[in-house]
């Protein structure tokens, strides 16, 4: 695995009668099948590439009734709060006449030790577009990872990045 490879979050809902500890058992064995199909899948520029799986990240929910009303944001918002992470925001800001393309990070969510969710409005970032880059989360983390943060993944114009202590600050002034 290379050192610069990152973490991708897949959320797949299964709707299903199996027990949950047989449908993990069933995920967990599958690991192989899945890393062989996004070998397969793979049409970038690098001739082989490697995926990697692990086991004990691999987890069943059992969701009673469908919350369809549940926007992705109130997903990962959930995602947040069970583990503790702290949701960076990232919004592309576009070329204007005196400036070109930024990306904003903000403070968007994250979670106290005790699971109460709050948000520190005015913490916030500009950074310059870089063009070495294919999108703004791309560039956001890239950007977090240089001061530090440990990236746990992307979702919805969102970093998710670990809890830290002390808390770390995303201007990169602290």
């Amino acid at each position: 695995m290379k050192e610069d490879s990152r973490v991708k979050i897949v959320t797949i809902p299964i709707h299903t009668d199996i027990d949950t500890s047989e449908l993990l058992d069933i995920m967990i064995g599958s690991r192989g099948t899945i890393i062989e199909w996004i070998d397969q899948q793979y049409t970038g520029p690098e001739e082989h590439i490697e995926a990697h799986i692990n086991e004990e990240d691999i987890s069943v929910e059992d969701c009673k009734e469908k919350q369809p009303d549940m926007s992705r944001f109130e997903q990962v918002k959930r995602l947040a709060f069970g583990n503790k992470y702290r949701m960076i925001g990232v919004r592309y800001l576009g070329p204007t006449n005196h400036r070109g393309s930024r990306v904003k990070l903000y403070e968007a969510l994250h979670t106290h030790v005790d699971g109460s969710f709050y948000s520190e409005p005015g913490q916030s970032v500009i950074i310059p577009w870089d063009y070495d880059y294919n999108s703004s989360l791309e560039i956001a983390v890239d950007y977090l990872l240089g001061l530090g943060f440990n990236v746990q993944g992307c979702v919805v114009g969102h970093v998710l990045v670990e809890w830290g202590h002390p808390h770390k600050s995303i201007k990169g002034d602290e």
